[in-house]
């Protein structure tokens, strides 16, 4: 039996770094830290993501549904959710083959040979009273979703070795991640239509969308240090004309919050602070941050879109700023 964990409760806003204060009084339960816990990065939780995870984490909304675009942070918001509050952590990336029975039990092999089942990571998360996170479930084979019925309901579910019924925990909570519905179908974009009676068991359903310009600038440049304001603005307004792009249906690259961090701080490690060297090394490094990974169509288009986005920006396209600056390599 796994010792339930320390908790207490401490005024959410100075748990949960924000863009905006919320009141003093509104409080979420903070837990110690355990080995399950995941690491804490630099975040900056939107009032409302804040108020989210407090009513989540209360007990009395146990279970919630992320949807959004794709790199709005939908998983990374309950990752750090738990970081900050101590809360343990288990993450499951769902596939069309994804099996839940196997995420349930999963075959041991013990010091004699013998085989047994052990714990897979929801069944842990049952046990523990932790956060399980079901990243895109909506990929999964509807039918592998029944399996959950029981645990949301709190039946539980028997184990296969014993027949004994393992009930979630008072403090076990889900939260399960999906793309954006589609407004023609209501149906989640590119993946398989889900179990209504699944879907009718979140108490909260929340769509998360791209942060405001002014809150993604404070991100990036509280995750790379160094990076200057040229080079952030061209970073957003290329990030902008990306997911204008790709809500066209012209290409899937969204330039996410993370691939924008990941780009400003390559820009740092290599032009350290100087806002020239940023700019000239902007159309090399973005290369290396996410357009070799694309499609060549895809990879040309954005490419195209930043050399429009500097000339908007600064008069001055790729092929001049490296002239004028030095290329990278």
């Amino acid at each position: 039996m796994i010792a339930d964990p320390q908790q207490h409760y401490a005024p959410l806003m100075d748990v949960l770094p924000g863009f905006e204060m919320v009141p003093a009084k509104i409080t979420i339960p903070i837990r110690e830290r355990s080995e399950a816990t995941p690491g804490k990065r630099p975040y900056i939780f939107a009032k409302k993501m804040a108020k989210v995870g407090q009513m989540f984490l209360s007990g009395q909304f146990p279970y919630l549904l992320l949807s959004g675009p794709t790199g709005t942070g939908k998983s990374e918001f309950v990752e750090q959710l738990a970081a900050h509050c101590g809360w343990s952590y288990e993450m499951v990336p769902c596939a069309k083959t994804t099996e839940i029975a196997a995420l349930m039990w999963q075959m041991g092999i013990e010091a004699d040979g013998s085989t047994s089942y052990i714990d897979g990571p929801i069944v842990r998360a049952m046990k523990r009273g932790s956060i399980l996170v079901l990243e895109e479930f909506n990929a999964l084979n509807p039918s592998e979703l029944t399996y959950l019925n029981t645990i949301l309901d709190s039946r539980g579910t028997p184990e296969p070795h014993t027949g004994t019924t393992v009930v979630p925990h008072p403090d076990f909570r889900l939260a399960a991640t999906c793309n954006d519905v589609a407004q023609e179908t209501g149906v989640f974009k590119g993946t398989q239509t889900q179990n209504p009676a699944f879907l009718r068991r979140f108490s909260l359903k929340v769509r998360m969308d791209y942060l405001s310009e002014a809150q993604e600038l404070q991100v990036i440049a509280a995750r790379a240090p160094g990076i200057q304001k040229q080079p952030l603005r061209v970073m957003r307004q290329l990030a902008v004309a990306c997911r204008k792009m790709a809500d066209d249906g012209r290409i899937g690259f969204t330039c996410s919050p993370a691939e924008l961090v990941a780009w400003a701080r390559l820009l740092v490690f290599n032009a350290g602070a100087d806002e020239n060297l940023q700019l000239a090394y902007m159309a090399t490094l973005l290369q290396v941050a996410a357009l070799d990974a694309l499609p060549q169509g895809e990879a040309v288009d954005v490419h195209n879109a930043l050399d429009g986005v500097l000339r908007t920006v600064l008069s001055k396209g790729i092929a001049e700023l490296e002239k004028e600056h030095g290329q990278l390599w």
